[in-house]
């Protein structure tokens, strides 16, 4: 799980989303993360995948849901 954070972090660019999400997705299958599900958001947030935001969002506490909404609002992705 720690080798797909740790290389999904480096290469979270706009042109490289899908591989991300993809190595976030495997490290939360293998275990439910709070700092992944942050970076799962984030990443939905930058690509601007509105279902995927929406399903990360209802994952985070209430505590980084505020602390992280404002990268859709600021994509204009719809989260909630």
């Amino acid at each position: 799980m720690r080798q797909a954070i740790s290389s999904g972090a480096p290469i979270f660019r706009p042109w490289r989303v899908s591989t991300v999400r993809m190595k976030f997705e495997a490290s939360l299958r293998c275990r439910k993360d709070p700092y992944v599900t942050q970076l799962a958001f984030m990443e939905a947030c930058a690509s601007r995948n509105e279902p995927k935001a929406k399903q990360y969002y209802k994952q985070m506490t209430p505590a980084q849901q505020a602390k992280f909404a404002q990268l859709c609002i600021r994509n204009r992705v719809e989260y909630q």
